[in-house]
């Protein structure tokens, strides 16, 4: 045998050999075996190459995310989102991946309405939401579930979802996501584009929602700085039946809706004609949602927050809050706070109520103003005076405003008796006071701000003795006064209650109670507001006149007991140690410097 070059053959166990060896034809069998391997050989290599380009192939048109096909990595979790319960908007979605530890918030992401089928996602820290938001899209699948992918750079927590084919949502994740993670929101009832923008042109079912970080200031129209964030509305379906959702921290713009018991026309003030971004303003009107009876003409079951059931002729949800609402027959009106319907949304802290609610001539107005806050009931904090003397012989009773920045306002009573009205004037922690009546209607009746410079103001409260209660969740002050006799038929009550009000324009406002480490209040009012920086939170102490200044408080230690409707992280920082007692009696112990 014979090497290729010539030399000689190498030992069979030499390992350096690495010389082809070619056997010569020794018989006519053997001369049929060269061309077949060589066929088989590069038939091999054909369909390796082949598998190759197709491969190839494949890998380059492979959707990638966020190009609105559902390229779904092998390593995605896949959280479905369900319906956790009905709300006023709704229904909310809730959905945590199955490996998720619960762990603090430290960005938010909204997601922005691009059309029908495409959403932008934008995520970012606080201070840098407006420079730093990108966008990843969402797609619907074959069972119209929504998918949206979140990449793990995000960092990202929670999600506020507002689409028109999809129930409105608040959505918490993990935080660090995985490598992917897909969300999926099932489709709830379809809101169609039943809008009208200022120049008169719907709005379509791609309106697009805009969200502002907390410590940048208003794009539009600020008057407030402490104004955080501009939020969406729900606008009308298919059917006729609606949901109007204004929320409640002064937003650039405000909305009046007219109808015959169904809103048929939304008009919005001050929209450059230009635009397809929508914003309300809900100036002292607190949180709204308006939402129509049923078929039988029953309400939603459920406080909304400041919904109208029966068959109203008109309502408003206007800038000023001594705007009349003038319906034809009772009906029920409830004002305050339905946090299962929106979350984080409190009424602004110097907002003034004094809405006035007529009904039938010849009869007693039929209307209920209602408090609800989480945690909880409307019962729990309130200042009352109850009068113990005598009945009210008056049939008008003015309702006293702010004449200086809002005007006089009067709630007239027509043929109520006196002996009808064992009256009892309730103010909750954000300044309504009702006048219940024996059967159980309860009228708002006047309201001032409990504060240090502007104390409760009731007129037109005949002369006699009141026995005025202070009440909030751990006791009672009560304290009896005279009066009025000669001051115009006001009855002023000066005395303050021991409370804490904290104030999150971002995430929500907590009532609080201030004592200090030998049980004595705190008496006043103060504010808490506290100011996202970072992943962290500052605290602002102080007076509502003067809301940044730690050094009214006196030296020492307090203990802060929070009434939350769930436990939420927090991070202090400031000048004193407090202890927070948050949620379900979780303790949380910071250093304020």
């Amino acid at each position: 045998m014979t090497t290729v070059d010539g030399g000689s053959t190498r030992a069979p166990g030499n390992a350096g050999a690495r010389k082809l060896m070619i056997s010569t034809p020794a018989s006519p069998s053997t001369m049929l075996t060269r061309p077949r391997s060589l066929s088989v050989s590069l038939g091999l290599i054909a369909v390796v190459t082949a598998g190759v380009i197709l491969l190839t192939i494949l890998l380059l048109r492979q959707p990638q995310v966020g190009q609105g096909e559902l390229g779904i990595p092998q390593d995605a979790a896949h959280v479905i989102l369900e319906r956790v319960g009905e709300t006023s908007l709704g229904g909310e979605l809730v959905a945590t991946p199955e490996h998720a530890t619960r762990s603090p918030l430290s960005q938010q992401m909204s997601l922005l309405v691009v059309d029908q089928h495409e959403l932008a996602v934008g995520a970012c820290v606080v201070e840098e939401c407006a420079r730093d938001s990108r966008r990843v899209l969402g797609t619907t699948n074959e069972k119209g579930e929504l998918v949206v992918f979140l990449e793990k750079s995000l960092d990202v927590t929670t999600l506020h979802v507002h689409h028109p084919s999809f129930i409105p949502a608040v959505v918490q994740l993990s935080t660090p996501l995985p490598e992917r993670n897909t969300v999926h929101l099932r489709p709830g009832r379809g809101l169609s584009g039943a809008v009208a923008l200022a120049d008169g042109s719907p709005a379509g079912p791609g309106i697009r929602v805009l969200a502002w970080p907390v410590s940048e200031p208003w794009p539009l129209n600020a008057r407030n700085p402490q104004d955080q964030c501009l939020l969406p509305i729900a606008v009308t379906d298919d059917s006729g039946r609606f949901e109007l959702l204004c929320l409640p921290t002064s937003i650039a713009y405000w909305v009046e809706a007219a109808g015959n018991g169904l809103v048929t026309q939304v008009r919005y003030r001050g929209i450059p004609p230009d635009t397809r971004d929508l914003y309300l303003r809900v100036y002292p009107c607190y949180a709204c949602i308006v939402r129509p009876r049923d078929e039988q003409g029953r309400p939603p079951r459920g406080d909304v927050n400041l919904g109208v059931s029966g068959r109203p002729t008109s309502w408003m949800c206007s800038p000023h809050p001594c705007d009349t609402i003038e319906l034809s027959e009772p009906v029920q009106v409830l004002l305050g706070i339905d946090t299962s319907s929106v979350r984080h949304a409190w009424p602004p802290r110097d907002t003034l109520i004094c809405l006035i609610a007529l009904g039938q001539e010849g009869e007693p107005p039929g209307v209920q103003f209602l408090a609800s806050y989480p945690g909880y009931s409307s019962e729990a904090v309130f200042v009352q005076a109850r009068r113990i003397d005598s009945p009210i012989p008056e049939y008008v009773v003015p309702l006293h405003c702010d004449t200086e920045q809002w005007g006089r306002c009067e709630l007239r009573f027509s043929n109520m008796l006196a002996e009808t009205l064992p009256t009892e004037f309730q103010r909750s922690r954000y300044g309504q006071v009702f006048l219940e009546a024996a059967d159980g209607r309860r009228l708002v009746f006047g309201i001032r701000r409990l504060a240090e410079s502007k104390p409760i103001v009731i007129t037109g409260i005949p002369f006699g003795t009141y026995e005025v209660t202070f009440r909030d969740l751990l006791g009672f002050i009560s304290t009896r006064i005279e009066g009025p006799a000669e001051n115009n038929g006001a009855l002023v009550i000066d005395e303050k209650p021991a409370e804490l009000e904290v104030f999150l324009p971002d995430v929500g406002g907590f009532l609080l109670e201030l004592r200090d480490p030998e049980g004595q209040q705190y008496s006043g009012e103060l504010l808490l507001g506290l100011e996202k920086k970072g992943s962290g939170t500052r605290v602002n102490l102080g007076f509502p006149s003067t809301p940044y200044c730690e050094d009214m408080l006196p030296e020492g230690t307090y203990e802060l007991t929070m009434f939350l409707p769930k436990q939420l992280p927090l991070v202090f920082f400031g000048r004193r140690e407090f202890v927070i007692q948050a949620g379900m009696l979780t303790r949380l112990s910071s250093t304020m410097h």
